[in-house]
This record gives C-alpha cells, sequence and structure tokens, in this order.
C-alpha cells in the first residue's frame, strides 16, 4: 500500500475513533443524581447531589416549590424530598428547620432573603405571598396573641389579640411606602374546655404550640384537650393527665419534649389518653434537643388511674427511656382492657442501666404491644 494510501485510512480510522468518543451523554432532568453541572439538562443546576431548576425568585419554580439557596450559593427550587423536617439535620446543608417543618434558610434581616420572601421573627426566610406563616403582609408572630381564660369550648373565648407587627413596603403586589402589616389577632377560642394554649393568631401566622396549664383535669379542661397536627410541633414539657382529665393527640401531631420530662397519667385520679395515630399519619414523641439524644425524655408513666380505654397507637416514640426504666412504664397493675399498645415504633431509646422500652413495673400486669418494633425488631410484649 503506498504512503498516500496510508496517510487517508489513518485518517479516517482518527476520525470515526473521535466521532465515536464525542458522544454527547444523556443528561438528567430535575431530581435526577448529579456531580457536576454539567450532568444536568439545560437550564438546571446540580446541587445537593441532584439536579435542580435554577431560580431567582418562587415565580420560577413549578408550583409548590420555592426557591431557596443552596450551600454552594445556588439559587434553586426545592425539591419535595428536601422539604420537610423536624431536626435541622433533616435538611440539606445551609437550610434550617422551621417552624412549621420545613428546611427554610436562615436570615437575619429581609435583606438576607431573595426577591419576595421575607425574614420571620423565627430568622427563616419565606415567600411573602405562599407562605402559611405570612398573611396580609405580617411577619410570622407579629399578629396579636391568643386570648386566655375561656370559660368552656363552646361558649368561652379569649380576650382580643394585640396590633401586630407592620409588614414589609414596597414588596411584589403591594403600593410603595404603604405598610402592610398583620391586624391584631383575635382571641383564641379552644374546644378543649376554653383554656388557650397560646391561641393561634388571625394576622401574624402561628408558632410552636405550647400546653398552659400542662395539667390536664377537669377544671382546667372540661371537655379534655385536644392536640391538633395544624398546630404542630407542640413544644412541651411535663404533661399530667389526672382528676378526670383526658388528652386526645390528632393523627400526623408532633410533640417535642424538653429534658428529663414524662407524660404522666393517672397518677391522681383517673386520667385517659387517646393518641391514635393512622399508618398513613403517625403521631411523632420526640426530644427538642438538636441534634437528638437517646434518652433526651423519659416517655409515658402509666399509673393505676389510668382510665379504661386509653390508647397509644401508630405513634413514633423517639428518644426517650431517660427515666432508665423505659419509654413507656406501666407503674401499677392495670384491668385488662384498660390500656391498649399497638404499631408503635420505639427506636433510639436509652439503654442505660437496663432500660427497655416497654418495662412492667412490679405487681403490674403484662400489656401487649401489638405490630410494635424497637430499633426495627418486633417486640414480644
Amino acid at each position: 500500500m503506498s504512503a498516500s494510501w496510508q496517510r487517508i485510512l489513518g485518517l479516517t480510522t482518527v476520525s470515526a475513533w473521535l466521532a465515536a468518543g464525542c458522544t454527547s451523554p444523556m443528561k438528567i432532568d430535575a431530581g435526577g443524581t448529579c456531580i457536576l453541572n454539567s450532568d444536568c439538562n439545560q437550564g438546571l443546576v446540580c446541587t445537593w447531589g441532584k439536579c435542580h431548576v435554577a431560580c431567582n425568585t418562587s415565580a420560577d419554580c413549578p408550583a409548590g416549590e420555592s426557591c431557596v439557596t443552596s450551600s454552594d450559593q445556588s439559587n434553586v427550587c426545592q425539591l419535595p424530598g428536601e422539604t420537610y423536617c423536624i431536626y435541622n439535620h433533616d435538611c440539606p446543608a445551609g437550610l434550617i428547620c422551621g417552624v412549621d417543618q420545613k428546611c427554610r434558610k436562615q436570615c437575619q434581616v429581609d435583606v438576607d432573603c431573595l426577591y419576595g420572601q421575607i425574614c420571620t421573627s423565627e430568622q427563616t426566610c419565606v415567600d411573602l405571598n405562599n407562605s402559611p406563616l405570612v398573611l396580609d403582609g405580617g411577619v410570622a408572630s407579629a399578629g396579636g396573641a391568643g386570648g386566655v381564660n375561656g370559660t368552656s369550648g363552646t361558649s368561652g373565648s379569649g380576650g382580643g389579640g394585640a396590633t401586630g407587627d407592620a409588614g414589609v413596603p414596597d414588596v411584589p403586589g403591594a403600593q410603595p411606602d404603604i405598610p402592610i402589616g398583620g391586624s391584631g389577632g383575635e382571641g383564641g377560642t379552644t374546644s378543649s374546655g376554653g383554656s388557650a394554649m397560646g391561641g393561634t393568631t388571625s394576622a401574624g401566622g402561628t408558632t410552636s404550640c405550647k400546653i398552659a396549664p400542662a395539667t390536664i383535669n377537669s377544671t382546667n379542661y372540661p371537655g379534655g384537650l385536644t392536640l391538633t397536627k395544624a398546630c404542630s410541633p407542640y413544644l412541651v414539657d411535663d404533661i399530667f393527665v389526672q382528676d378526670g382529665g383526658v388528652l386526645t393527640i390528632e393523627a400526623g401531631a408532633t410533640l417535642k419534649f424538653s429534658d428529663n420530662t414524662t407524660i404522666f397519667v393517672g397518677q391522681s385520679g383517673t386520667g385517659k389518653v387517646l393518641i391514635t395515630g393512622t399508618a398513613q399519619n403517625p403521631i411523632t414523641l420526640t426530644t427538642q434537643d438538636d441534634p437528638p439524644v437517646a434518652g433526651g425524655w423519659h416517655g409515658f408513666e402509666f399509673y393505676q388511674g389510668t382510665e379504661s380505654g386509653s390508647q397509644v397507637t401508630y405513634t413514633a416514640i423517639d428518644y426517650a427511656g431517660g427515666n432508665y426504666d423505659g419509654a413507656i412504664v406501666v407503674e401499677s397493675a392495670l384491668p385488662t382492657g384498660t390500656l391498649t399498645l399497638a404499631h408503635l415504633t420505639i427506636d433510639n431509646n436509652d439503654t442505660a442501666d437496663g432500660a427497655v422500652p416497654i418495662y412492667m413495673g412490679d405487681g403490674s400486669t403484662t400489656i401487649a404491644c401489638t405490630s410494635c418494633t424497637a430499633d426495627g425488631t418486633p417486640l414480644t410484649h
């Protein structure tokens, strides 16, 4: 073969090799795993290991998504799986868990947030027009305080709230130089005996709810006390259900307990608990510690005054057992049918000094826990 033909054949081979080797790889859609921005389709950026839609405001994002600033300072539309949280460590790097259990950017003042967002009193950025934390331009918790001392769940109503703080002027949709602060919150009525629990506000949004007073009896709460999913998360200390008191916790609600606290049932007189989640909306009882620590709170203690028909079902009991006995302690013998335990997950319980998930005290009757697990292991109670 002549030299000229060899050169032509070589060039043809090299051209074919380059053509095969330079084929563009398939690009990744939003939500797909990535390493570099170039892994993603046009208009997407790679952050937190996934492809995201780039944005300047939440109006640039698909319905239901918010524009947030990532840990690499990219403004991206938050994926659905990056939103829900209970603790800060549940959120992607650079975001914190807000009082509404959504991962948000931390801020000090409004200018720390993106256009169309404001910095709430909880120091998180929220969309002015779309967030349930912001109504009528007011900052979260800026509305009037809830009423106090209603006389009953049906007729008692709280006092009027104080006027909310002024909102932020010159936001999208507002006329320049006209503050759009929240109006005063209405007095909080309750369906749980009229005793206010911090009351919700009509203009400034809501914050984490508290229980006051925490002694649930027939005097403080004649109709019983119901804790709702809508008001979650509740930040609580010791809870006493006694002297005719009834505590109901709605499916999907979350309670966060301070250190070394307990739910006492029937320690004085009679007390009844109806803590009934569902498979789709379990109740969560956990610690306020962040990061959470095993034994951060104690758990339940059931006494002889526990009223028949009490239930704890479809509930996650996390980071309890700080009393060195168990996350659920039955201190006294209870008649059959008094207490139903079912579909419980007891995880990260303190096991120091022999603590167990469910502890039966001296003279107590063994109570079955149907379809219950501790750290993924089925319980045999």
